[in-house]
């Protein structure tokens, strides 16, 4: 099953690039940068391959720096890739609109 048979779904998927989430967030939380976390050598290459892909396709930016920092959560059996943020310490900050 691939996107190409259902060609409807993604019609307005062109407006997501424009939307940009600003949640409100409790400046009295402290930013927590999470230990670094080293991927197994085997999945590095299939993680870099997929951060290009994102951002290429303007799915994420790169940015220089961030007082908050968390882990990539890689979760996949057959040797792809599919990237997750842990977002457990910001979610502490997360001011509910």
């Amino acid at each position: 099953m691939s996107l190409d048979e259902f060609p409807g779904l993604l019609k307005n998927f062109g407006a997501l690039k424009v939307f940009q989430h600003k949640p409100a967030v409790d400046p009295t939380v402290t930013p927590v940068q999470q230990k670094f976390w080293h991927p197994r050598m085997a999945l590095r290459d299939n993680i870099a391959a997929e951060l290009n892909r994102m951002e290429q396709e303007g799915i994420i930016e790169r940015i220089a720096s961030s007082p908050w920092m968390s882990h990539l959560v890689v979760a996949k059996k057959d040797g792809n890739v599919r990237l997750c943020v842990n977002l457990t310490d910001f979610n502490k900050a997360i001011i509910p609109t």
